[in-house]
């Protein structure tokens, strides 16, 4: 071939050095590397979330195994204060009692085979232990009573607390 036609050739040839490739390879690499971050942070949140529903219905749960109590004394006709003494509690919905306890180190939840939570006086043979400890608290005063649920749970190394807490009045 003549000298004219391979340096026209190499003229009219458009490619893309090494180094542009390289600059598009970064700019890729950390797009992915962005996207990688944003769906493990989401998976944490949406997992921290979980938690935070579980430990709200617990809470209310707790809350309302007290409810259940007080409305039960007016039924049999007894003070509606009986058997609610100011204190701190293990409460479960299934056998609706307080057991007195000291914190929530003794009253981790177990669930079982139907996925329901359970205090552990209630232990089945095919319960699992939860992260869920759950304490109710009652301060109960002449007129009404306050109420106070608190659960607390260990997630990815980290602890977590939740609280609800009501008043309870005699309105009878």
């Amino acid at each position: 071939m003549p000298k004219r036609i391979i340096a026209k050739l190499r003229q009219n040839a458009h490619g893309f050095s090494l180094i542009e490739i390289m600059v598009v390879l970064m700019i890729v690499s950390l797009g992915i590397i962005g996207v990688a971050n944003l769906a493990t942070q989401s998976i944490q949140a949406q997992t921290i979330n979980k938690g935070n529903i579980i430990a709200y219905q617990l809470a209310q749960e707790g809350i309302e195994v007290v409810r259940q109590l007080r409305d039960t004394n007016w039924i049999k006709g007894v003070d509606w204060q009986e058997g609610l003494d100011t204190g701190t509690y293990c409460a479960d919905y299934y056998k609706p009692s307080l057991r007195a306890v000291t914190g929530p180190s003794e009253c981790q939840l177990t669930i079982d085979s139907s996925n329901w939570y359970r205090a552990p006086e209630v232990f089945s043979v095919a319960s699992t232990l939860t992260p869920y400890h759950r304490v109710v608290t009652i301060n109960a005063a002449t007129s009404s009573m306050s109420v106070k649920a608190i659960v607390t749970w260990m997630e990815r190394g980290r602890a977590f607390r939740f609280e609800a807490e009501t008043e309870l009045y005699n309105w009878r």
